[in-house]
């Protein structure tokens, strides 16, 4: 069923919020960017132009996995109850799991949650004819979130239509791999506490996680011809100008630096500038040296006992997990102790 697009949150808001996390991670030992800022409109259509690209193995891989086990994984997501996703993206996959759910004729309310309003239309729009052409939908229920994970805290608390409804969060992609161990440990912590002081029913995760940890198919897939991920990388400095309202950064002072680091099992992308540079956060000036590399994102891979252990410490369990073939794919019902 189609539903009018109610779009709650800020994209102004969020960027006001990056403007102290610019100024932290480019004066911080070693530095760094918030990835937030990969995420505007034209960074998440270069994101999904990669997801396409045959040396990026981690959305096929995701894919297969959801498309073989379709029907167990849509039995774990009870009638009536609510799917929360978080960082949304291009919604393909997605659709996998939603097309699951009306062909078992499963109510749902689903929330995609991203920071781009224009790419939520885009993808919810192509979301919702996809479920309608080749389902007739009348079952799931699409809407947007303009929010961060932080943000969506307080929307799960005051949010009466919530009461007493299951809320399944979709993590994909393995994106909760690109924030390190102990973030990732506190966000889940963080959910687990919403659900103690709110009305909500029942909280599970379910959760896509790369353990891939092969160097040349991790590095083909963050940095291959014809340099989409670098286009990708430095469009960040775009979105800070963006942030910052002026011309802060110029894109052409800057170069990828992404590299492979065997010992923690993660790749990170990063950003350098050709030239020394000196550059003001609303009049705090910051000096960068040529070629100091600049974390944008790190993309970390968890095998399935990484992954118990995260989870573990976040005060939850793994209930089910479904596999890749061939792959260390791996896709987790997580649910509270």
């Amino acid at each position: 069923m189609a539903t009018k697009t109610v779009v709650e949150g800020d994209e102004n808001q969020i960027h006001s919020e990056l403007v102290p996390l610019l100024r932290l991670g480019l004066t911080s030992k070693p530095r760094w960017l918030p990835s937030l800022l990969l995420w505007d409109a034209k960074g998440l259509q270069l994101f999904e132009e990669i997801t396409h690209s045959e040396p990026y193995y981690l959305f096929e891989a995701e894919k297969w996995v959801l498309e073989q086990n379709v029907n167990s994984i849509t039995d774990v997501i009870k009638p009536n109850s609510v799917i929360l996703e978080l960082g949304s993206g291009s919604l393909e996959k997605t659709g996998i799991i939603l097309e699951g759910l009306v062909r078992k004729q499963r109510p749902v309310d689903y929330y995609a949650l991203d920071v781009s309003e224009s790419e939520l239309d885009r993808t919810l729009n192509t979301l919702r004819q996809r479920l309608n052409n080749n389902n007739n939908n009348t079952y799931v229920k699409c809407h947007p979130l303009v929010l961060t994970y932080e943000q969506s805290f307080s929307w799960l608390l005051n949010n009466p239509t919530l009461h007493g409804r299951d809320i399944t969060i979709l993590w994909l992609g393995s994106t909760i791999a690109c924030e390190s161990r102990q973030e990732s440990i506190r966000l889940m912590a963080a959910f687990a506490a919403v659900k103690k002081q709110s009305q909500i029913g029942k909280l599970q995760f379910l959760i896509g996680v790369d353990g891939c940890k092969d160097p040349t198919l991790v590095s083909r897939a963050y940095d291959f011809p014809p340099g989409l991920t670098r286009k990708f990388a430095l469009n960040c400095l775009d979105n800070a100008n963006r942030v910052l309202s002026q011309q802060v950064f110029n894109p052409k002072d800057w170069v990828f630096q992404g590299v492979w680091d065997a010992e923690n099992s993660h790749y990170n992308t990063r950003i350098a500038p050709t030239v020394d540079l000196t550059v003001e956060v609303k009049g705090h000036p910051i000096a960068l040296k040529k070629g100091e590399p600049v974390s944008v994102i790190v993309s970390r891979k968890y095998g399935e006992a990484e992954v118990g252990k995260l989870v573990q410490d976040a005060g939850y369990f793994t209930a089910k997990a479904w596999k890749h073939r061939d792959m260390d794919y791996g896709f987790y019902q997580v649910r509270l102790e």
